[in-house]
């Protein structure tokens, strides 16, 4: 079993990453003396999974209620959060109750949410299904819903207890789900490790085809390196943690702006390349990097340009409710170099207008 810890003090957790660990959920519920446990769990998730996860729990004789949420980011927003209080107030939870999240990032999220503002927070613990939320959503403690103005504008830094990360589940993944979660993957190669890219690179048949062995390694060398940038800015203070933002300053002004049709993956890939782009134009990346991630993400089938109408000034007014604007000044992550992320202070608008036409949008 791989085990993965986050080192935060009193809010140290670990993160179980093995086929099925799932198994063993209800004893380690057990363990830490939870005996009431509601799921938040995605419909198609609890269709396909849900039977298994109640009688590993009922095994552990841990009583427990299942509360579904509408597949889709259309799902994360405070209307869900309403709703599941008052399910959660009606089944008569209280403090002596843990919530726990059961499929994917946007779940992960969306239940995180509810379990850190109800009662003022009970105890937490994911179970992420994607291949997106394995790698990503899951670790670091962010939770938080939409907000028509911004994607995860409310919300709260809140750590589970634990993780369960079993690759089983990446059995069930739609074709489009798995792409979706590989671009979270190609961006901590960009980011931190271009070894991980060659390993992409040189597997892509393995990878495509979800080849148990090689799945587990990526994935947790994915969560390594998520671990090791919540360990260094947890609440993300000091610049270092936003560095996992690498592509998604765009990404999320593409993915709102589609009505959420573009997966949040696809959005953050074309946010990638446009990251790129001004890497390369203000001489941080050559043209030869620029043009091996851009080939990496087309082997994955990973969108490089919009593929809807939509105008530069809209990306323009989306980015200043960018988390990472301070003081009007908007900041970008980019790239020295392959595996090699900075956060850049300040970034030309005239060069970002320029850009966002380059990766096809309306002037």
């Amino acid at each position: 079993m791989g085990i993965v810890q986050v080192n935060l003090g009193e809010r140290s957790y670990p993160i179980i990453v093995e086929k099925g660990a799932i198994d063993r959920f209800g004893e380690l519920l057990k363990e830490r003396g939870c005996r009431f446990i509601a799921v938040i769990a995605d419909g198609r998730v609890s269709s396909l999974w849900g039977e298994k996860l109640k009688e590993i729990l009922e095994k552990e004789c841990i009583n427990n209620v299942f509360l579904s949420v509408k597949p889709g980011e259309k799902s994360k927003n405070l209307a869900s959060a309403n709703r599941l209080w008052n399910q959660l107030a009606d089944n008569k939870v209280d403090r002596g109750w843990w919530i726990a999240s059961f499929g994917g990032g946007m779940v992960g999220d969306l239940a995180g949410f509810v379990a850190a503002s109800y009662m003022r927070g009970l105890e937490f613990v994911q179970i992420p299904t994607t291949l997106l939320a394995q790698v990503d959503a899951s670790i670091g403690g962010k939770v938080a819903v939409d907000h028509p103005k911004g994607k995860n504008l409310l919300g709260f830094f809140y750590q589970p207890k634990f993780v369960i990360v079993d690759p089983a589940f990446l059995t069930t993944l739609s074709p489009r789900q798995f792409r979706n979660g590989m671009a979270e993957v190609i961006k901590y190669g960009a980011i931190k490790d271009r070894a991980l890219l060659e390993l992409l690179r040189v597997n892509v048949v393995e990878i495509k085809k979800r080849e148990e062995g090689i799945l587990a390694h990526i994935v947790e060398r994915c969560i390594e390196i998520k671990a090791d940038y919540v360990e260094k800015d947890e609440k993300d203070i000091l610049g270092i943690r936003a560095q996992l933002n690498f592509g998604h300053t765009i990404g999320h002004i593409i993915e709102r702006e589609s009505g959420y049709r573009l997966l949040h993956g696809e959005a953050v890939s074309i946010g990638m390349v446009f990251a790129c782009i001004i890497s390369h134009r203000l001489g941080y990346l050559t043209k030869e990097e620029l043009n091996e991630l851009k080939s990496l993400l087309t082997l994955y089938n990973l969108p490089l340009q919009l593929r809807f109408p939509l105008k530069v000034d809209e990306i323009m007014e989306g980015l200043q409710w960018d988390k990472k604007v301070k003081e009007g000044r908007i900041r970008f992550v980019l790239l020295k170099g392959l595996g090699n992320a900075f956060l850049c202070e300040e970034v030309p608008l005239n060069l970002i207008r320029e850009v966002c036409l380059e990766i096809g949008a309306l002037a």
